[in-house]
């Protein structure tokens, strides 16, 4: 669409209008010219009379008066272009002079008296001859065009480059520029409003700034939070999800925005949370079970919001699972601690009553029930050592005192601990060490750590096997170094492996009772190795045995 310029209007209608104005002035000059004009005739016509009349008066001779008065006639016709007739009356009113006789009905008239008569002039209509004026006045109108051209055209040539410039500005405002810059003293007949834009873009990007930095604060603070946040539209469609929220269910945030949550989350819970919140403007919460992409227990909160007009729900997802993991983790704790201590306090009380109750038992009864006493003592002492160990390890396992060694006489050391009970079963203790390196750890704790997973190896040993202890340094990580405990025994049950390292968990209880386990060896190796930040891990084949793998940073 072709836009106009409203210079060449205005001046279109300005140059119309004064050429209106010119020709009304020609047409009322016109009026007024031809109007003097006859009054001008009127009178010259009134002032021959008169001279006619004193010919007459000075003239006594008639006939010599009448020749001069035919040549006047004569002379007035030449110099006013029309035609004169003189009529001289006697005082009785008869005709003395008529001349000339047969020119028709003349329109003008002018008489006057003398001593002998009366003379009357008359003359024909006469025509104003004043074609110059108009010309001048169609000059001047065409002048005056002109000239209103000229200034229009230097007016519109000086408004047009700053209302072209404010115009640009506006367009790169539109277009979001608002770091564009009109320059008020290039144009001084728009100074004013090439201020005002400047400063009002000036304002809109302080503005806009201002809503950008707070709309980026709180995306960093939806991002960031370790809470889900979802926020439904009346319908039950995604409106925002963080990344927290969409990790949940699987999804992606761009990908669950605009979509119905209970597409994304097919859960009858879940929809009956909203339904029970959009009928109540208090908040709402149950826990959701997730089972996908993992199973996940979630503590929902839901409460209704509106802005301006609009109603909506806001959803605060907690994941439990692993507070519920631990609560689980602590009941069976202690049941599992109490179960352990029962079984030799019970033995020691029901023995102790036994030789309180018969003075005269046996000394031979006695002495037995006495070892068996001392027996599940040090069993209950066992225990409570290894639970004041892990608990040691858990409240100051970061704070522990730290030294660079040497891994040889470490690994020898655990074997010469563990030799007395690998004689007794007639088991082999070997030693493989790839690496004859050093490493930064605490040496009691990464000892024990290493007696136990021996000690273990051979209490779970047949006699006559083997139970081969080696460390060495990882290809794909250098900078750890793996400390691998193998033996040939019975192996572990696949279903056991995930709960092995849990406190008291026992694959074979009443075996590991009779062989005098705590339950909590396993437990304190995974402790060990975490304090150090590194990993313990188990790989087993039912009846080919069992490699436990401990991995510590150098």
């Amino acid at each position: 669409m072709k836009v106009k310029n409203p210079i060449r209007s205005v001046f279109l209608i300005v140059g119309l209008a004064t050429m209106a104005l010119v020709i009304a002035a020609g047409f009322w000059s016109n009026q007024v010219y031809e109007q003097q004009f006859l009054q001008d005739h009127q009178r010259r016509l009134q002032e021959n009379a008169r001279l006619i009349a004193s010919i007459l008066e000075t003239l006594p001779a008639e006939k010599e008066a009448l020749l001069i008065i035919r040549d006047l006639v004569h002379t007035l016709d030449h110099n006013n272009g029309h035609l004169h007739r003189v009529v001289v009356q006697d005082n009785l009113g008869s005709d003395i002079l008529v001349f000339p006789y047969n020119i028709g009905t003349l329109a003008f008239s002018a008489s006057t008296d003398f001593s002998g008569g009366s003379v009357a002039l008359y003359s024909a209509q006469p025509h104003p001859s004043y074609p110059s004026q108009l010309f001048v006045l169609a000059a001047l109108g065409v002048f005056l065009v002109l000239i209103i051209g000229i200034g229009m055209n230097i007016a519109g040539h000086a408004l047009q480059q700053p209302l072209h410039a404010l115009a640009t500005a506006a367009n790169r405002f539109a277009q979001g520029d608002l770091e564009y810059r009109t320059a008020p003293e290039d144009h001084p007949l728009v100074h004013e409003i090439a201020t005002t834009m400047n400063q009002m873009a000036e304002q809109l990007q302080s503005r806009i700034d201002t809503i950008l930095s707070q709309q980026q604060e709180l995306e960093a603070l939806f991002a960031s939070m370790v809470e889900g946040i979802i926020v439904l539209s009346e319908n039950g469609r995604v409106q925002r999800i963080n990344s927290v929220a969409a990790s949940f269910f699987g999804t992606k945030v761009q990908d669950a925005c605009g979509k119905p949550l209970l597409q994304i989350l097919r859960s009858p819970a879940m929809e009956d949370l909203i339904s029970r919140c959009s009928k109540t403007t208090a908040a709402v919460e149950q826990e959701i079970q997730v089972f996908s992409p993992q199973q996940l227990l979630l503590q929902a909160h839901a409460s209704r919001y509106q802005s301006g007009e609009k109603i909506g729900i806001l959803l605060v997802l907690h994941d439990i699972t692993e507070i519920r993991r631990l609560e689980t983790v602590r009941r069976d704790f202690v049941s599992n601690v109490s179960h352990e201590l029962k079984t030799p306090v019970t033995s020691i009380s029901g023995f102790a009553e036994t030789i309180l109750d018969d003075p005269e038992m046996p000394a031979e009864q006695c002495t037995r029930f006495i070892q068996i006493i001392n027996k599940q003592a040090s069993r209950l002492q066992s225990i409570i050592e290894d639970l004041l160990s892990l608990s040691r390890i858990e409240e100051h396992g970061r704070e522990l005192p730290r030294e660079s060694m040497k891994t040889r006489p470490l690994l020898e050391g655990v074997i010469n601990l563990c030799r007395f009970a690998a004689e007794e079963k007639e088991i082999e203790l070997e030693l493989e060490q790839d690496d004859p390196g050093k490493i930064h750890a605490n040496a009691n704790l990464l000892e024990q750590a290493l007696f136990n997973l021996v000690q273990n190896a051979i209490k779970y040993s047949p006699n006559k096997s083997r139970v081969i202890l080696r460390s060495q340094q990882l290809a794909d990580a250098p900078q750890n170094i793996q400390f691998e405990v193998q033996d040939f025994g019975t192996g572990i049950p696949q279903q056991d492996i995930p709960r092995l390292f849990e406190r008291f968990y026992r694959v074979d209880r009443a075996r590991s009772r009779e062989l005098g386990g705590t339950g909590l060896g396993l437990a304190i190796v995974k402790h060990i190795a975490l304090v150090h930040g590194g990993t313990v891990d188990v790989e087993s084949t039912l009846g080919n045995g069992s490699s436990f793998r401990l991995t510590i940073p150098r």
